[in-house]
């Protein structure tokens, strides 16, 4: 790092904050202590869901793809790039920089590790690629995965398979699994002598499933295998502690549930691990500017902190149990609208998450439904996988009224 960058000022960082927070007050009443609310505190979350820069015509229920960002959080990116244009080097390589760099502390304090085991990526593939690029597997070396990974988190080991003869194993899962200890006995059956990696989703992207982490990752490390999460629907949907997660490694996205700037991402590597996941492109340390990595987008990642910022004077477990909330009430719908089966765990389920899945039972009313979708403007993820027909996953732009027209369009839809 350039020596000046050790004198310039954080000014971004007040600017950003200030921003980010202007729309949230108006949004809360109460007593807020410190940076997160209290018991006291009376959140007007339609109020919040108006922070957002939604197209309203939509019914947007796939956040599971790309959430949308704060407007003012989308403002201080704005104007934070405007000043970077302004003296390219001299801000580039300056205080912006260390506002950049400022962002990993937040992102440790986010899953629950040190600064010095976490960084910023651009997504949660190219964290995936990392780790899968510094186990440096061998010919014949076994990974265990489910039948429910994204191509994000797999493709990386399908590439070692091409390249090196690493194998890939499958424990397979029902969407749902009837308990946690069915998915765990699952990987157990499928784990092989040369097993050296098991890698799983903490929630799957095709049927919501919570995978039951910390006991798989128990499960790797008795048969001293790696533990690697992809985290991609995870962080900032529901909790996460990756040290209470025991994994070796997690990778997620700033833009999915934590509603950060497109092309940012997260990355956790265990200290204790460094010496078995040791990737290229953090050679030099997991800092977010050092030599071999170069320069990345500094306004994107500054506005990924901006946003966590703004998530946390909210707080962080009041968002989560929003996001449940509407996502039960999502799951009512589907339960007692004829033609519908649900495929994700029941609201009570330790293996639920804050997205549903659901299919429906003939293909004439499928074709009808996702034609109703269309003209009605509702959002959704096609899944198509294990049975699996389409994905909902909510937000904090959305409320109770786009549920009840939910609802009605899918009534519509498969009667």
């Amino acid at each position: 790092m350039p020596s000046n960058l050790r004198h310039s000022s954080h000014v971004f960082s007040r600017r950003a904050s200030l921003l980010a927070m202007s729309g949230i007050a108006s949004a809360l009443t109460g007593t807020l202590a410190g940076a997160a609310t209290d018991s006291t505190t009376t959140i007007n979350w339609d109020r919040i869901a108006q922070e957002f820069l939604m197209d309203r015509s939509l019914l947007y229920l796939n956040t599971g793809t790309l959430g949308a960002t704060p407007k003012s959080v989308v403002e201080a990116r704005c104007a934070l790039g405007q000043r970077l244009e302004s003296n390219p080097a001299g801000e580039g390589f300056g205080s912006i920089l260390l506002e950049a760099e400022a962002v990993i502390p937040k992102i440790a304090d986010l899953i629950g590790c040190s600064a010095k085991e976490a960084t910023v990526t651009r997504n949660t593939t190219e964290g995936m690629n990392f780790i899968a690029e510094g186990i440096n597997l061998q010919a014949g070396q076994r990974v265990l995965v489910s039948n429910h990974e994204h191509p994000g988190g797999l493709r990386a080991f399908q590439f070692l398979k091409k390249t090196r003869g690493v194998e890939i194993d499958v424990a397979e899962i029902h969407s749902p699994p009837q308990s946690e200890d069915e998915v765990v006995d699952s990987f157990r059956k499928a784990i092989q002598p040369k097993t050296r990696v098991i890698m799983c989703s903490y929630v799957h992207f095709s049927n919501g499933l919570r995978t039951p982490i910390a006991r798989l990752s128990e499960l790797a490390h008795q048969h001293g295998c790696l533990m690697v999460v992809d985290g991609a629907q995870a962080s900032g949907g529901v909790a996460v502690n990756v040290k209470e997660l025991g994994c070796d490694a997690y990778a997620s996205s700033g833009h999915k549930f934590l509603l950060g700037p497109k092309g940012t991402g997260i990355l956790y590597i265990n200290e204790q691990a460094r010496d078995q996941i040791t990737p290229m492109q953090l050679d030099d340390g997991l800092g977010f500017y050092t030599a071999i990595r170069g320069t990345g987008s500094m306004p994107e990642v500054i506005g990924l902190g901006a946003v966590l910022d703004w998530t946390r004077q909210i707080g962080r477990s009041a968002v989560f149990d929003r996001l449940m909330s509407l996502r039960n009430m999502l799951y009512a719908v589907l339960e007692k609208t004829p033609h519908i089966v649900p495929k994700s765990p029941p609201p009570g389920s330790s293996m639920a998450s804050q997205l549903v899945c659901f299919s429906v039972d003939d293909r004439g009313r499928h074709e009808k439904l996702k034609a109703q979708f269309t003209q009605n403007k509702v959002l959704v993820r096609g899944v198509n996988i294990d049975g699996v027909d389409f994905r909902l996953s909510v937000h904090l732009y959305n409320t109770e009224a786009d549920i009840a027209r939910f609802e009605e369009i899918l009534l519509k839809g498969v009667t």
